[in-house]
């Protein structure tokens, strides 16, 4: 990990550059075409691709597969979370993988490849307040559950959480993501931000941005 501080512009850098190489090299991709999204649009992954025939259990039988995720697990925690969703949907299937699963683990270190070189930065001033939320409907093939996820970002601290729910439930964001990151821990994983809360009093905001002072990037 790569760690440069810019004295002029007030801000820290972490790379994850060679860490990313290294595990390019480990399996062999030096030399690979890059994308540019971690996981393909339409891609269905599911526990019944699992090895079926001997010659697919043979495939797989030297694979790697929970090296490699434990090593891309590594990167989408400490400095990649625009890969986190992918990561946490292929560690769903350590316990039997098959070849559909491997690709689209290989496709991350594809994505890193072409991305190697974005860092997180902390500090540069104080950014706007800033949501993102996403769910589909009935995404996980194998028992029919929705997955949510949102990320709010207040000053350095980021709030993101991904979880999955029933079909006919509800997933929102709203200030409990930004509560998290003013309280800088999390919240129960069971408990709901309805957007009529989405209002901050000027008091609470101004005390709030006044003692921290450290925006999150990543670019």
């Amino acid at each position: 990990m790569k760690v440069k501080r810019d004295f002029s512009r007030h801000t820290v850098s972490l790379s994850p550059q060679s860490y990313i190489w290294s595990l390019l090299e480990r399996f062999a991709l030096q030399n690979a075409q890059t994308v540019a999204i971690p996981l393909a649009p339409g891609t269905i992954l599911t526990k019944d691709q699992w090895p079926k025939t001997p010659d697919e259990v043979n495939d797989m039988a030297d694979s790697k597969y929970r090296e490699l995720i434990g090593s891309i697990q590594y990167a989408s925690l400490a400095t990649r979370p625009d890969i986190i969703y992918t990561v946490n949907k292929l560690a769903q299937f350590l316990a039997n993988p098959g070849r559909a699963h491997l690709d689209a683990a290989l496709r991350v270190l594809h994505y890193l490849k072409r991305t190697r070189h974005r860092s997180l930065h902390l500090g540069g001033g104080i950014p706007d307040i800033a949501g993102f939320s996403d769910s589909d409907w009935e995404g996980d093939h194998d028992n029919r559950k929705s997955t949510g996820a949102h990320i709010f970002v207040l000053d350095s601290e980021r709030s993101p959480e991904s979880r999955k729910t029933d079909a006919d439930s509800t997933f929102s964001g709203g200030i409990g993501g930004i509560w998290q990151c003013a309280r800088r821990r999390r919240r129960p994983p069971g408990s709901k931000v309805s957007w009529k809360t989405l209002v901050l009093s000027r008091e609470a905001l101004s005390s709030f941005m006044a003692t921290t002072r450290m925006p999150l990037h990543l670019r």
